[in-house]
């Protein structure tokens, strides 16, 4: 029973990475609902913390997160933990969390771009 309670604390801190939607959907309010012009420094700033949370909540939770797994198995209580898992479990997590940093390095690129743009536009003497 340990063991399962293990895994549910290491996986709940990937839950960390939804906050993100936050910043996302009022990113998206504001540009749905409000001219190109207007509201520029809000959306600059929603668009700043959209960024600095997906660098700390996905681009170094989920590396942090594998080598924790990785740590878990192979040095702390490898025969307690594998014991207590199922084989699926041991290769799906650690599957899923890679699959999970390549979208979001992926996903960084746009991101950094739209953020740019919206930092020359909030920026922008008229």
């Amino acid at each position: 029973m340990r063991v399962i309670r293990t895994n549910v604390w290491r996986n709940s801190r990937i839950d960390f990475s939804n906050g993100l939607t936050l910043f996302l959907n009022c990113l998206f309010l504001l540009k749905t609902l409000a001219p190109d012009e207007k509201y520029a420094a809000a959306k600059a700033v929603s668009g700043l913390l959209l960024w600095a949370g997906f660098v700390v909540f996905r681009l170094v939770l989920f590396p942090v997160w594998l080598y924790v797994f990785y740590v878990d198995l192979t040095v702390n209580n490898a025969p307690r933990m594998a014991e207590g898992a199922t084989w699926f479990e041991l290769c799906f997590y650690p599957a899923t969390m890679t699959f999970l940093l390549v979208l979001s390095s992926l996903w960084m690129v746009p991101l950094t771009k739209g953020l740019i743009k919206a930092l020359k536009k909030a920026t922008k003497k008229d």
